[in-house]
């Protein structure tokens, strides 16, 4: 049987005072969810998936609660790196 492995990057927010609450209880469900998704234990392939997929959802709930000056500096990062990619697709000059 042929695998291959998909690691998730960490996501850093940072947190408004009158949203910590929720963010604990996302923090905790992610944590919950990742102990399923990337348990030692041998589990059924598609319970992995469903925690994965659970995780996903919840990162994309997180991240939707980002506020919007975050949201500024996250897509100023991604238009770095698009830069970046651009370059590196142009042929050198000699």
């Amino acid at each position: 049987m042929k695998t291959f492995e998909i690691n998730f990057k960490p996501l850093v927010l940072s947190i408004p005072e009158e949203r910590e609450q929720l963010y604990k209880r996302l923090k905790d469900l992610i944590a919950r969810c990742e102990s399923i998704a990337y348990s030692v234990k041998p589990l059924d392939e598609l319970v992995r998936l469903r925690a994965i997929s659970v995780l996903a959802n919840l990162v994309r709930v997180a991240a939707s609660l980002v506020e919007d000056m975050q949201l500024d500096e996250l897509q100023g990062e991604i238009e770095s790196l698009e830069r970046e990619v651009e370059e590196e697709k142009r042929p050198e000059r000699l």
